[in-house]
């Protein structure tokens, strides 16, 4: 599997971003991996963090201003190669992300999605 270092992982949802988290670890027990409950927040947290993260997996509705594809989007202006997977509980909004993930998703779809996403999007 190709290098992955840091994710950030975003979701209102708490239990959502630990299910996430722990398929990252399952699949990349060394990546640092910073969670977040909003894009506003993810926002933040990706500039105090230096950048430099590999994968973002995003929710698409969350409360404060910037939605999931929005962040993408601002993320991709600063860093074109991130791999992005955007998920959603509703109907699945128009994206650039690399993958997208109906919620509620089985762990072993969540799995397949990240893995995939990471082997065919070298950075």
């Amino acid at each position: 599997m190709k290098s992955v270092n840091r994710v950030l992982i975003v979701d209102d949802e708490p239990s959502v971003r630990k299910i996430v988290e722990s398929c990252v670890k399952l699949l990349r027990g060394e990546a640092e991996v910073v969670l977040c409950q909003s894009g506003d927040h993810a926002w933040q947290e990706y500039h105090r963090h230096g950048k430099g993260f590999d994968l973002i997996i995003s929710d698409f509705n969350m409360p404060g201003v910037i939605n999931g594809v929005q962040l993408i989007e601002m993320i991709r202006a600063v860093d074109p190669k991130i791999r992005a997977v955007l998920m959603s509980g509703s109907v699945e909004p128009k994206h650039n992300a690399h993958a997208f993930i109906a919620k509620p998703a089985q762990i072993t779809h969540i799995l397949e999605v990240i893995r995939r996403v990471i082997a065919e999007n070298p950075v």
